[in-house]
């Protein structure tokens, strides 16, 4: 068993954090230095901003923010998967001469929830992130069967699904990011929203968000 797991079970929480902090403290500037040569790069490079204290304000490991990002693709998941759930919490079932339906308004909120912290790993980010770019086309597609999957017999009033503000700015500069990325025409990220037009034809941006993220685009671009 490693050190540092024997000191974690020993000890609670506030007393590790002594623990650490009484150590960081005794050790010389030169003993820091040759500890970061024998740590991983992206802990070095964490601890060093610490130490200088110019995080202005917390500081993450990539690899942290890496495992963030991927429990927030794991809940989106779950809506994608819960909203073709028969029995799940997105079907209402009003009296029993009415037949019960999806509501898809509450599928957007959660989603939204889940996007307002994506969108802010993708402009800090983007870089680190190694989704490839069909990421969000999928999910939504997914969703769209998904809700298509569920019985005839469900009121079908309201097909369209509306994508909230958060969720709309998210997949945009997801999208435009990896247009950069990978230096493509901006012919072909105007054709990308155009499958999304096409291929996903229940799922719907705010038109107000869409409308603005385009008009913000550099002007090289050409805003077609």
């Amino acid at each position: 068993m490693k050190i540092s797991e024997i000191i974690f079970r020993a000890l609670t929480k506030e007393q590790s954090d002594d623990f650490i902090d009484k150590i960081w403290e005794l050790i010389t500037a030169a003993q820091k230095k040759e500890l970061m040569k024998l740590l991983d790069k992206d802990i070095s490079n964490s601890i060093g901003i610490i130490d200088t204290g110019n995080q202005g304000g917390v500081v993450i490991s990539n690899k942290n923010k890496i495992e963030e990002w991927n429990k927030l693709l794991i809940k989106f998941e779950e809506i994608i998967y819960e909203a073709g759930d028969e029995d799940g919490k997105y079907v209402v079932t009003e009296p029993h001469w009415e037949p019960p339906y999806c509501d898809k308004s509450r599928i957007s909120s959660d989603i939204e929830k889940i996007c307002a912290e994506l969108l802010k790993i993708i402009k800090s980010d983007f870089d680190i992130i190694t989704e490839t770019q069909d990421l969000f086309f999928n999910y939504l597609k997914k969703l769209a069967e998904q809700i298509a999957s569920l019985p005839e017999w469900f009121d079908p009033s309201e097909e369209d699904v509306y994508l909230d503000k958060n969720t709309t700015e998210c997949i945009l500069l997801w999208e435009w990011k990896q247009t950069e990325k990978r230096k493509m025409l901006i012919k072909l990220f105007a054709e990308r929203l155009v499958d999304y037009e096409k291929e996903l034809s229940i799922i719907n941006f705010d038109e107000n968000v869409f409308q603005e993220f385009i008009l913000k685009l550099p002007d090289e671009t050409g805003k077609e």
